[in-house]
């Protein structure tokens, strides 16, 4: 039901599917496509809707990253 977008980056330091703890690296941000500088454009969607990263807490993440 969780999905994450992240766009822009030059380089993955993962792969789609991998679970991955908090503060881990990811990937490095660029300045891709159209941009005028470094950025780095990140969607969270529960459920195939849209939700607001910001308004989620540790306790919102799904069960299968718990413990890890």
């Amino acid at each position: 039901g969780w999905h994450t977008t992240y766009a822009h980056l030059t380089a993955f330091d993962v792969r789609e599917g991998d679970c991955v703890a908090p503060l881990s690296v990811i990937g490095k941000v660029g300045a891709t496509g159209l941009t005028s500088g470094p950025k780095l454009h990140f969607e969270v969607h529960e459920n195939g809707q849209a939700i607001d990263p910001l308004a989620l807490s540790v306790k919102d993440s799904p069960p299968e990253a718990a413990g890890r």
